[in-house]
């Protein structure tokens, strides 16, 4: 169920987007967060923006984005075995589910 936010124009320090850009990042996850607790039964989730190193040269090819990722899986004999967590639900389910709790939402 982890979800990407992608901004349309290119740029690479999420410090950098623009007014009517932010407010349209708030106006999605106004929508989008309440959709997903939700369609998840209320999980505890992180978010993270991925944004380029500051204090370097910038190089043009990094996109910032963000990252939501609910949680739902406790850890257990595999997880902490390898580091590495399962996915239970096939990615096209998920991706169904979230879209149409969301569509719910708009309404």
């Amino acid at each position: 169920y982890e979800t990407w936010l992608i901004p349309r124009r290119h740029t690479e320090h999420f410090a950098d987007i623009n007014e009517e850009e932010l407010n349209d990042l708030v106006a999605v996850i106004k929508i989008f967060i309440p959709a997903m607790l939700d369609c998840l039964d209320d999980p505890s989730y992180n978010i993270v923006i991925n944004t380029a190193p500051v204090n370097q040269g910038l190089t043009g090819g990094y996109h910032w984005y963000m990252e939501i990722t609910p949680r739902l899986i406790i850890a257990a004999g595999v997880e902490f075995a390898t580091g590495f967590y399962m996915n239970p639900v096939a990615p096209e389910i998920a991706a169904t589910m979230l879209r149409e709790k969301t569509l719910e939402f708009l309404k």
